[in-house]
């Protein structure tokens, strides 16, 4: 797994979830609705940005997989393909 990027993905779940909590309180500023409109921009361009990264392996995975012969890292790279496919 990557550690860095889960922290930084973490990171910024919080900074979306504490922006959004302070709207209407006594802490929030003028802004506080826009800044978390910004937030959850920011953390939706993380993910979406990880989701293509996926699909982009995924695909690339399973053109290599036709193209394979019957290796032990053919049977690996058809489960990870199986187990991408059912997330």
């Amino acid at each position: 797994m990557n550690e860095p990027l889960i922290a930084k993905i973490m990171s910024q779940a919080q900074a979306f979830a504490s922006a959004w909590a302070l709207i209407g309180s006594p802490f929030g500023d003028d802004d506080q609705v826009g800044q978390a409109e910004a937030e959850k921009v920011r953390l939706r361009r993380m993910v979406a940005s990880l989701i293509r990264q996926r699909d982009a392996l995924l695909s690339a995975a399973i053109k290599v997989n036709a193209l394979s012969i019957q290796t032990d890292a053919h049977h690996e790279l058809r489960s990870a393909i199986a187990r991408a496919e059912d997330e």
